[in-house]
């Protein structure tokens, strides 16, 4: 299952940086864009961030938890969120 986060996509073509536990994580315009077994950041179908393992679950992959910190930056601003359900 994919990492669901509130986080609007990106409106801008600047690369943005994404942390989710320390972990920098590239945005891709579709999984298949990501290396098998790579931690991806993707825009769902509802415009929202979504973080995911190609070929993989993330949240089994990783554990994750309701609530965790996804950090989003462009520039010099920074949106913090909380991951939200499994998909």
């Amino acid at each position: 299952g994919n990492l669901l986060t509130n986080v609007p996509a990106p409106a801008t073509n600047a690369q943005p940086v994404i942390r989710y536990r320390g972990r920098r994580i590239r945005l891709v315009p579709s999984y298949h864009q990501g290396r098998p077994g790579e931690l991806i950041g993707v825009v769902g179908s509802v415009g929202l961030l979504e973080l995911a393992v190609r070929e993989d679950s993330a949240a089994a992959r990783l554990r994750a938890r309701r609530g965790e910190l996804v950090r989003l930056s462009i520039g010099a601003a920074s949106i913090r969120a909380r991951r939200g359900s499994r998909s």
